[in-house]
């Protein structure tokens, strides 16, 4: 049970991020899959609502999207501190 609820942590830290990604992708019809997303509340399942996004957190593809975006965030913040 601990492990289930440590992996919906995960999830739930980790959707913003890919879903921020998808966003600068310019992912098509990305607005109106994220209204749905969001009038969906907690009426539906994660594998729904990333289905919404053709993703599947069981991929390792959903992982590294999210990895590549913290780490181009990071890449910018150590910019930002070596110009200053």
């Amino acid at each position: 049970m601990v492990m289930i609820f440590l992996l919906i942590l995960l999830i739930s830290m980790w959707l913003p991020t890919v879903l921020y990604s998808l966003y600068l992708q310019g992912n098509a019809g990305f607005q109106e899959k994220y209204l749905q997303l969001l009038r969906a509340g907690g009426t539906r399942s994660y594998r729904e609502l990333l289905a919404l996004f053709g993703l599947d957190a069981s991929e390792p593809g959903f992982w590294k999207q999210g990895l590549t975006v913290m780490e181009n965030l990071i890449d910018e913040l150590a910019e930002i501190e070596l110009e200053g």
